[in-house]
């Protein structure tokens, strides 16, 4: 028998004679067993430890394996499942079916079939967690780039308040040398001073929560998330003369990972102003709408739309228009990924022609589809 490493397994089984032969076997198929012996209990311990596999008998008494593994189901949606019974009733594998278990094995359990079963289960689980693992990677090596250019815009949106800080102190002490340090003047500039040092402040603690690595689902306000990333991106958008009309509201929340989501919007607003460089008038539209269900973020621009050759490949690793000195063409490739893999949702892109203050233009519009809750 084929000895399994780095993997648990919970057996569910309420024939006691059959629960300690078959658990007998388990133990060399897995690393951690766990044994209960109905849906009930079985149920507590899946919720404990949260095995790779569920191996369940179908029919049993408190809770029979369909209602445990619809409860499990809710918890973790992609569970591992494999149903044994001594039963060929139709109902069962009906209900097998649309569970889309991964196994229906009747009793008595044929070891080779179900040391296969679980040797199969083991291989996905490991692809799973290597693909996990280089997505991890790749999100992270974009994030180091994106870190390059909010450091790059927090240079430049520091130089100001600083120049500020250094000429109302300077103030203070020529006017305090001619004894020309009125009341008044001493606290205008330190109210100044105060001011400009509380927008560095902000600053910094918008990067520190950017770069934290801990994924964290929290309900946040949509509307300062977007804010907080316009307000990185702050300097680029005003060296590029970029007029961002943001049509948000302050009354959305979403249950989701945030800083995922800065991540993908910060890389779609890149992306959005190199496209428009050519433009003499440069516009972005950030829009939200919300339904029962979801929230949707679109992100518009007027830089005359994009080619219908690289609509169908923007999301592709590695593809770009730009020069290899200005990119990777891992950023919308990484916002796709975050979006449908990470946060559950959609991200597509279209060309638009519209109207803006009487006038037609034509851009590209990203669109953001998420859950309410992720």
């Amino acid at each position: 028998m084929k000895k399994i490493n780095d993997i648990s397994i919970l057996y569910v089984e309420d024939e006691k004679g059959v629960r300690e032969g078959l658990a007998d076997i388990l133990k060399f198929f897995c690393t951690e067993l766990h044994i209960a012996c109905d849906g009930v209990e079985g149920l507590e311990l899946y919720k404990k430890y949260i095995p790779n596999i569920v191996i369940s008998d179908i029919r049993m008494p408190n809770m029979d394996g369909v209602e445990m593994a619809n409860k499990i189901r809710q918890i973790k949606e992609s569970q591992h499942i494999i149903f044994t019974s001594a039963h060929s009733n139709d109902k069962y594998f009906i209900d097998a079916i649309e569970l889309q278990v991964d196994g229906y094995i009747l009793k008595p359990v044929n070891i080779e079939k179900l040391n296969k079963k679980i040797d199969s289960i083991t291989k996905h689980i490991k692809l799973k967690k290597d693909f996990e693992k280089q997505q991890a990677m790749t999100i992270q090596a974009d994030k180091l780039s994106s870190m390059k250019v909010m450091l790059e815009n927090i240079a430049h949106q520091w130089r100001q308040p600083l120049g500020s800080i250094s000429a109302d102190a300077t103030g203070l002490v020529i006017q305090k040398q001619m004894n020309k340090l009125s009341d008044e003047n001493f606290y205008k500039n330190c109210e100044s001073i105060n001011e400009n040092a509380l927008h560095l402040s902000d600053t910094i603690d918008a990067l520190s929560k950017f770069i934290e690595d801990e994924k964290q689902i929290e309900n946040f306000n949509l509307k300062y998330s977007i804010d907080s990333v316009l307000n990185l991106l702050e300097a680029t958008i005003i060296e590029h003369k970029i007029k961002v009309v943001n049509n948000t509201n302050d009354n959305i929340f979403i249950k989701s990972l945030q800083n995922e989501f800065k991540q993908a919007l910060i890389n779609i607003i890149i992306n959005t102003k190199d496209a428009l460089a050519l433009e003499k008038d440069k516009f972005i539209f950030i829009d939200i709408k919300q339904n029962e269900t979801s929230i949707i973020v679109s992100i518009k621009d007027n830089g005359g739309g994009i080619d219908e050759y690289i609509l169908t490949k923007i999301f592709e690793p590695y593809f770009t228009t730009k020069h290899q000195s200005r990119g990777t063409g891992l950023g919308l490739y990484v916002s796709f990924d975050i979006i449908t893999n990470i946060l559950n949702g959609t991200l597509e892109v279209e060309n638009k022609t519209f109207t803006h203050e009487d006038i037609t233009y034509t851009g590209a519009e990203f669109t953001i589809t998420l859950p309410l809750n992720i």
